[in-house]
């Protein structure tokens, strides 16, 4: 699937118009909720939060890193934590980011970061990217409840070498991708 450095999770809606990406890791605050930044350590939540999981298979790297000292590189795996419930809590506002770097070698709809979003249920996510048949674009799948599923998607695709940084933000009941 690629590379990710720098995934960034918080309780606010950090975005709510066009920006310019951040070009240094981003500070842990009091509304951080994960912040792997890769600055000691490859595989560490700075915020001290999270017991991460890897699902599948989450590998990390110093070879290939966007900052830091290295990255996590994804062939078929993603990210969860052992309570993912403590990253995006119910209605409220959060944002998720990262630098992400597409290899070419894609899976049908492979995220990047989830919470069993297959099984359902309310609180369910999932930060992917779509099919080459949907243009490698990112995307973000969210739902408060069991049957409601929110989806929104990124307009560029993202699956041409290059490191780029994609953020999901949600504020009041808007979601955004960048």
């Amino acid at each position: 699937l690629g590379y990710v450095s720098g995934v960034y999770v918080s309780d606010t809606a950090r975005y709510t118009s066009d920006f310019i990406p951040p070009s240094q890791i981003l500070p842990v605050d009091s509304n951080t909720r994960l912040s792997l930044n890769f600055s000691k350590s490859l595989f560490v939540d700075e915020s001290l939060k999270n017991n991460l999981v890897r699902v599948g298979t989450v590998s990390t790297t110093t070879a290939v890193k966007h900052h830091g000292v290295g990255s996590i590189q994804l062939v078929g795996g993603y990210l969860s934590t052992d309570d993912p419930s403590c990253l995006i809590r119910g209605n409220k506002d959060f944002t998720i980011e990262a630098w992400w770097k597409a290899d070419g070698a894609q899976i049908n709809n492979a995220p990047l970061a989830s919470n069993a979003f297959t099984a359902g249920g309310a609180g369910a996510w999932a930060f992917k990217l779509k099919a080459a048949a949907d243009d490698n674009k990112v995307s973000f799948a969210y739902t408060t409840n069991s049957s409601t599923v929110n989806v929104v998607s990124a307009s560029t695709a993202i699956n041409d070498g290059n490191w780029h940084h994609v953020a999901v933000s949600r504020n009041t009941t808007t979601l955004r991708i960048f």
